[in-house]
């Protein structure tokens, strides 16, 4: 077998395995797509209420207008300057649906990983790093 060949058929065995770099997930459902973003949103605008609309009672508590002021500081002011948004995936873990976003934005700084856990509709958790 000639070495092109050969080297052409490895290739192809290779990325048989690996998906490729660029594949995009399928997107979330509606509602997730809309939790997700009115939380974008309310860190933008600093709106406690809002951020956690959608959230369990203990979330709710947890998430004091300082730890939001924390959120708009540290995220909000980079949102408001532009950003994209792209969808990861969707995890099960321990009950949850955990979805994961990618954000890059138009500063050109670091990208943020957004993980947004959902049980039933409900926000059980929302981490960025």
């Amino acid at each position: 077998m000639p070495k092109s060949l050969t080297r052409t058929l490895v290739v192809a065995l290779l990325l048989s395995f690996f998906p490729a770099a660029g594949t995009v997930a399928a997107d979330p459902d509606v509602k997730t797509r809309q939790i997700f973003e009115k939380m974008l949103s309310a860190a933008m605008a600093n709106d406690r209420d809002a951020f956690v609309q959608f959230a369990i009672d203990p979330l709710k508590e947890a998430i004091t207008k300082d730890v939001m002021a924390s959120v708009h500081e540290t995220l909000g002011a980079r949102l408001k300057k532009g950003y994209r948004s792209f969808y990861l995936c969707q995890l099960k873990q321990r009950g949850l649906a955990v979805h994961l976003w990618k954000l890059t934005f138009k500063d050109d700084g670091d990208d943020v990983l957004i993980r947004l856990s959902l049980r039933d509709g409900k926000v059980e958790g929302f981490f960025f790093e």
